[in-house]
Order: C-alpha cells, then sequence, then structure tokens
C-alpha cells in the first residue's frame, strides 16, 4: 500500500513559464524546465508537465522522455543530468539540447545547478521564407568560379602534358628520318 501523503508542496510556476516563453520566443521551438532527474517543473503547456498512472491514478510530474513530441523519446536521463552541448542531437527535424540553469553567485541552495531547461528547436527556425529558397542557387553560383578554375587548370595541365608528349613525338620522329 502506498504511504499516506504527509506534506504537500505547491510551487508558483508562473515566473518560470515566463523563462520557458521567452526560450521558446527566441528560439523558435519548443522549451521545457525540469529538475536534474527529468521531472517537469514548467512547459509551456503545463498539462504537460503532469502525468498520470493510468493503473493507479497517482499523480506526479511528468518526465520530459514521456512527453508527447517527435524528439522526447531520445531525452532520456543521461541526456538531462550531462546537460552539455556536446550532447546535442537531431530527431525528427529538432535539434535537441539541454543547459544547466546556471544559479549563479548566491545559489545558496543549489538550484541552478540542479536545474535543467531542454530547447528542441527545429532545423529550419531560421530559414527565412523569402531567403531561404535562395539557398541552393546562391550555393551554385558561388561554387561555379572555383569549379570553372579547377576545370580550366585541370584542361591546362592536361594540354601541357599533351603537348609535351606530342612535341617528344615530332622531335623522335625527325631523329629517326635522319
Amino acid at each position: 500500500a502506498a504511504p499516506p501523503v504527509l506534506v504537500r508542496a505547491a510551487v508558483d510556476a508562473e515566473a518560470l513559464r515566463d523563462v520557458v516563453e521567452v526560450a521558446e520566443t527566441i528560439s523558435r521551438g519548443q522549451a521545457v524546465l525540469c529538475t536534474v532527474e527529468g521531472s517537469i517543473l514548467v512547459a509551456a503547456d503545463m498539462a504537460a508537465a503532469v502525468h498520470v498512472e493510468d493503473s493507479t491514478g497517482i499523480v506526479r510530474p511528468a518526465r520530459v522522455w514521456e512527453l508527447e513530441h517527435p524528439w522526447a523519446s531520445k531525452a532520456d536521463g543521461s541526456f538531462v543530468r550531462k546537460a552539455k552541448p556536446l550532447f546535442t542531437f537531431v530527431e525528427a527535424g529538432f535539434r535537441v539540447s539541454a543547459w544547466s540553469l546556471g544559479g549563479g553567485p548566491s545559489d545558496t541552495l543549489g538550484l541552478g545547478s540542479n536545474l535543467r531547461v531542454i530547447l528542441a528547436v527545429p532545423r529550419d527556425a531560421f530559414y527565412d521564407a523569402v531567403m531561404g529558397p535562395l539557398v541552393p542557387w546562391v550555393t551554385a553560383t558561388a561554387a561555379t568560379p572555383v569549379v570553372a578554375l579547377v576545370s580550366f587548370t585541370l584542361t591546362a595541365g592536361l594540354l601541357r602534358c599533351c603537348l609535351a608528349v606530342w612535341r617528344r613525338h615530332q622531335a623522335a620522329m625527325v631523329l629517326s628520318q635522319s
């Protein structure tokens, strides 16, 4: 049997929700604030921060990897705990990274080192609708002089080799006729 609940704590997450909303606005993606264990504290949609066990009805904080986002299943416990740019991954068109929320010099409770911001940014988040389609054309235009220069250089080298062989052949023909 489950132990009785001795203490209930409530946290006003409104200030933290502003942090998540600003992170989502700046990154043009999805942001979640969670603990080092992966328990979600704040999300843009606070319904995602709560998980209800189907079998028992127990309500608990949802974990990052339990979110219903295409990238969430790969954001496991070690990814959240380590929170290093080295472990950034791409899944389902999202670049997902975990960041430790620094608490500053007066962080006496260590809250900053125990909090994580998970950012999932679509790969095309900073892809301009007008300029974006021009990227392949601009790349081709920029590469054209390089390709032309390499082609002309190789052609000139090949012609020079062929002329040298032809001259040797002509010189050999003159010597053999005399």
